[in-house]
């Protein structure tokens, strides 16, 4: 028997932009404190960028300094911003033979890989419960779904 294809229902509908329009999502991450350039996420990966240097490196002095953290991986994000809140990502400077490079990934979670692939946030978070309100709680109960 042929039928008609399956359309899968949207993962996001109007109850969802309702919860984000009640937690204020646009205006609090205009107004917020990590709105700032040293929160800014750095979404482009490269890897052994040459780094400029202020003066010299020793010629001697040979290593790696490594930073984790978190990195919003979405222009246009549905959750409240905020240090705590985004994908995983690796930042490396490497220092050999007098010069340095930098390096960056995201770590590739299962979570980050669904995300990615819907283009959008999809798991609730830090951000989400963290005086969100009422709208958090509901937040929360879709992510059930």
């Amino acid at each position: 028997m042929q039928g008609s294809p399956t359309q899968a229902a949207p993962i996001f509908d109007e109850i969802d932009a309702q919860i984000e329009r009640e937690q204020d999502v646009e205006g609090y991450n205009q107004r917020s404190i990590y709105n700032v350039v040293g929160y800014k996420p750095v979404k482009t990966e490269l890897s052994h960028v040459p780094v400029t240097v202020t003066g010299k490196i020793p010629a001697d002095l040979s290593g790696v300094y490594l930073r984790n953290g978190t990195n919003t991986q979405f222009d246009n994000t549905h959750v409240r911003i905020h240090a705590f809140v985004g994908a995983g990502m690796l930042h490396q400077i490497q220092i050999r033979n007098g010069a340095a490079t930098y390096s960056n990934t995201y770590i590739r979670t299962p979570r980050f890989l669904a995300e990615q692939g819907i283009g959008r946030e999809v798991y609730s978070g830090f951000s989400d419960v963290n005086g969100g309100g009422i709208a958090s709680l509901k937040r929360l109960a879709r992510s059930n779904r």
